[in-house]
């Protein structure tokens, strides 16, 4: 996923007032979760437009209720990362449960499948309770067995 100011990025440090207004409607339009966090990174920056805010409307803020603003829309960021990595989780453990369903399977089998649906070494044996070692040489035995 790309952002406008990456794409263009002279626009987001230009002084021309076309150019800053180009750029704080992209920052609308930007695709990207960590739009505020843009804004926090602006204060770094003496010139610029960083999450839709340019140097003069960063000079304008009370820098008070700034820092008070962005560390609520930085709190808001956390819950959205905690609700991504929590709905990464149920998906993993729907896919544990489908691999505990494969009854016929041997754990080699079993684990097979669920590297290849892209769980680490770790989650495979945790959730067949083995050894991570153990989930790493059937990964190469199934290579092995797959080059021969």
């Amino acid at each position: 996923m790309t952002s406008a100011c990456d794409t263009n990025p002279d626009r987001w440090m230009s002084d021309e007032p076309a150019d800053i207004e180009a750029a704080k409607f992209g920052c609308e339009e930007c695709p990207l979760s960590r739009f505020k966090a843009c804004q926090a990174e602006g204060w770094k920056h003496e010139f610029g437009v960083f999450g839709g805010l340019s140097h003069h409307d960063r000079k304008a803020l009370n820098a008070l209720r700034y820092a008070t603003t962005v560390k609520a829309l930085n709190n808001d960021a956390d819950r959205t990362d905690r609700q991504i990595m929590a709905d990464r989780l149920a998906a993993k453990v729907a896919e544990v449960s489908a691999a505990q369903e494969m009854g016929g399977k041997s754990p080699r089998e079993q684990a097979m499948v669920l590297v290849g649906n892209g769980l680490s070494s770790r989650e495979v044996a945790d959730s067949l309770g083995v050894n991570a070692a153990t989930v790493r040489y059937w990964k190469s035995q199934n290579r092995t067995d797959q080059a021969a």
